[in-house]
């Protein structure tokens, strides 16, 4: 939570700076798909792990996405445990634009492929919207948006609100469910998680274990994330 406030009001006081440096040009501004992904239940890992061990991990993991990202015409930026990828919205063609979204969406899969990996799974949130960036700033509505969606959903996946599904016209491009937000609202949103189904499901069962045995405070939301994604992959194979 104090996470989670410090970045938004990071963000809020960026924004406030946003007018002054667009009238210098020193910003260039766009539509972007936003995702906000960070590291599920890391504050366990800081105080169970080596930080030498933690650090190797986050760093193996952020340079594959980083190269990916190159590679893919992609904008990250990461900090610690979380990050966000960005991809900018073409205003040509929709077909252009279908495309880039398939790709962004795989992308995102194959980053939470990368942290399973190293045996960490990511949360996370998709928001749209006009962004400003230059090579070390990034603000906007959407960076909020998705950072709040992080902080709503009590499982490890990567939400895609059907708002913007449908605001791209993607609506058949990612699988929608109904689920249960931690403030009690029911919504139906795409989820995006590791394509390794297996292995994701193994580590999140061994995480929840860990909890329960160390009497946790939070052990109850940890065996309730557990059941959530289970519900959500029985749902999959079935669809």
């Amino acid at each position: 939570m104090i996470k989670l406030l410090t970045l938004i009001r990071i963000v809020y006081i960026c924004l406030n700076l946003v007018n002054i440096f667009k009238k210098d040009n020193f910003l260039s501004d766009a539509n972007y798909l936003v995702a906000y992904f960070d590291v599920y239940a890391f504050s366990n890992m800081v105080r169970e792990d080596s930080l030498a061990s933690l650090s190797i991990r986050l760093t193996k993991t952020a340079k594959a996405i980083k190269e990916r990202a190159d590679e893919n015409g992609l904008k990250l930026f990461v900090f610690s445990d979380c990050g966000f990828l960005l991809c900018e919205m073409p205003t040509s063609s929709s077909l252009e634009r279908d495309n880039l979204i398939r790709r962004f969406i795989h992308q995102i899969e194959i980053l939470c492929d990368d942290f399973l990996e190293q045996d960490m799974l990511v949360r996370g949130g998709v928001a749209y919207g006009q962004v400003f960036i230059d090579d070390s700033i990034i603000v906007g509505p959407p960076i909020i948006e998705a950072v709040r969606l992080e902080g709503a959903i009590p499982a490890p996946f990567i939400l895609f609100p059907l708002k913007v599904a449908k605001e791209l016209n993607v609506e058949s491009y990612i699988p929608i469910f109904l689920l249960t937000l931690k403030q009690g609202n029911i919504i139906r949103a795409g989820l995006i998680y590791p394509t390794d189904t297996a292995n994701y499901r193994l580590l999140l069962e061994k995480l929840t274990k860990e909890s329960i045995c160390r009497g946790d405070p939070v052990a109850a939301k940890s065996q309730h994330a557990l059941d959530m994604v289970n519900h959500i992959l029985k749902r999959s194979l079935k669809e």
